[in-house]
């Protein structure tokens, strides 16, 4: 918020692209341990094969940087009951009947995979590109990552679905804050150019993390994993989405 306000939209806009996007390599040296950078070199891929995947999971920048810090995909660190602790996942894998705990299904034959994988491959890339526009604005406008509501706030403004109301509802409290309209419009464009990541998972996944199935009120299927993240032994590829994150992974690939 203090750097908007001192500065323009446009300066502080370019120091979180050199920083979260042009910068790859000082920010892998800087975060990453050699073995935790060189798996997740391999595990760059510029297509998913969704017939080695169990699941699909659509996230940001911001989770590679977890994926190189820790080694670990992170779940989501949204406080609110529903996400805490929870992955956001699209299963290849269909659990047969009521299996909501699907960590043994494939060992018994309760699972077999999807006769329509690439459709859930899209739904995966949605939600990356949700994750990505939102994060970035949440970054730009200093909102809590951890606030369920200042995550809604942040994807009014991207989602083509939101409501007029919902829109003009997140554009009155920021220039509340202190941001013009002008300034909201440009991180809008900004946020509106990344796309995000699909990261694939394997099937030994649902032996590593619980499944839930989709909910009564419609909301995704989603693992419960442990606190320490998912390993990257059963993450099976990485796939930028836009032309912003192939950059990045060109970049980190020539480490």
């Amino acid at each position: 918020m203090a750097d908007l306000q001192q500065t323009s939209i446009e300066k502080h806009l370019a120091r979180l692209v050199a920083v979260g996007l042009t910068s790859p390599i000082a920010l892998a040296r800087d975060i990453a341990s050699v073995d935790t950078l060189t798996k997740v070199q391999g595990l760059l891929v510029s297509e998913l094969n969704v017939l080695t995947n169990a699941a699909i999971h659509g996230c940001s920048f911001g989770v590679l940087q977890e994926i190189l810090k820790t080694g670990h995909l992170p779940a989501s660190i949204i406080k609110e009951e529903y996400h805490r602790g929870y992955l956001d996942v699209e299963p290849i894998i269909d659990v047969i009947g009521n299996h909501t705990d699907a960590r043994n299904a494939l060992r018994k034959g309760y699972a077999h995979f999807s006769e329509a994988p690439n459709e859930y491959h899209g739904y995966a890339e949605n939600h990356a590109l949700l994750q990505a526009e939102s994060n970035a604005l949440i970054k730009i406008f200093g909102l809590n990552p951890t606030s369920y509501q200042d995550y809604q706030l942040a994807i009014h403004l991207v989602d083509s679905t939101a409501m007029d109301q919902e829109i003009t509802s997140t554009a009155e409290f920021l220039v509340k804050r202190g941001f013009t309209e002008e300034q909201i419009d440009v991180a809008k464009d900004f946020a509106l150019n990344l796309k995000g990541f699909c990261i694939g998972l394997k099937p030994e996944v649902f032996l590593h993390a619980k499944y839930s199935e989709v909910a009564s009120d419609g909301r995704a299927p989603r693992l419960k994993v442990p606190k320490e993240g998912i390993p990257l032994e059963l993450i099976s590829g990485i796939q930028p989405m836009g032309e912003a994150e192939r950059m990045l992974v060109r970049q980190i690939k020539m480490l």
